[in-house]
């Protein structure tokens, strides 16, 4: 088995990225192979496999190989030889924390290594249809670009630009990963109205929305249709689930 098929496969079952088109980087696979090489395709220790993750999303996040990627992925090797021995490598300190606002505040664009990283996230969660409960199958076509069908607005983009004109519905906060045919039942509807008609066909509705880190309905502002609370709540969430991956536990 080569070392580029078993990073390819930690990616995929251990940080849960299904799908090559989410990757912040097709780059990033140089390190993880290189890792696995010198690992001899062994499966990583826990201790390792947590430090491949905050490597992960360290590097997306930080925008690393935007420019000089040669230099840096050079740079990154060593980092792979600190984890081989379970070291955690030095990285800056804000390099390793997420603010709120920042997922608030960032405009979604599925070519964004920053915000491919935080889908990334979403995806690792393994996210359900609200509808149904069903597993979202996530495709790389669906996944293109920032109007592909797999990408749906919890609060739809006309509903904020009537009801909150002075707010920006498309940040990756607003962003959830649900099927096309769900999306076609949402289009521009208030989020109290499709989640209280999903209610009737989803009697595990709660689970289905933690699988997309929104909380309670009502203290996530959806009950009243508060998009600013949403915001802030998922924001928060998606914030707190990148800053766990950056700081293991180790």
């Amino acid at each position: 088995v080569s070392a580029m098929f078993t990073a390819v496969n930690f990616i995929r079952t251990k940080i849960r990225v299904p799908v090559s088109q989410l990757l912040p980087y097709s780059s990033l696979l140089v390190p993880f192979t290189y890792f696995f090489h010198k690992n001899s395709n062994k499966r990583p220790t826990e201790i390792q496999a947590k430090l491949l993750i905050q490597f992960f999303y360290w590097v997306g996040l930080n925008n690393r190989y935007s420019s000089a990627t040669e230099t840096k992925i050079g740079e990154d090797l060593k980092k792979m030889n600190q984890i081989l021995k379970e070291r955690q490598p030095k990285y800056s300190t804000d390099e390793l924390s997420v603010e709120y606002r920042d997922i608030a505040e960032s405009w979604f664009s599925a070519g964004n290594s920053y915000i491919k990283s935080v889908l990334c996230l979403l995806a690792s969660h393994k996210p359900r249809n609200l509808d149904d409960d069903s597993d979202v199958v996530l495709d790389n076509s669906n996944l293109k670009i920032a109007s592909s069908r797999n990408y749906h607005h919890f609060f739809p983009k006309a509903y904020v630009a009537k009801k909150h004109p002075s707010l920006e519905p498309n940040v990756i906060g607003n962003i959830t990963l649900i099927d096309a045919a769900s999306n076609n039942k949402i289009r521009a509807k208030a989020p109290s109205l499709y989640v209280s008609e999903f209610k009737d066909t989803n009697s595990k509705l709660s689970g289905s929305l933690r699988s997309h880190l929104i909380g309670n309905p009502k203290g996530f502002g959806i009950l009243d249709d508060d998009y600013e609370l949403f915001l802030k709540r998922r924001s928060e969430a998606i914030a707190d689930a990148l800053n766990e991956a950056l700081n293991p536990e180790i």
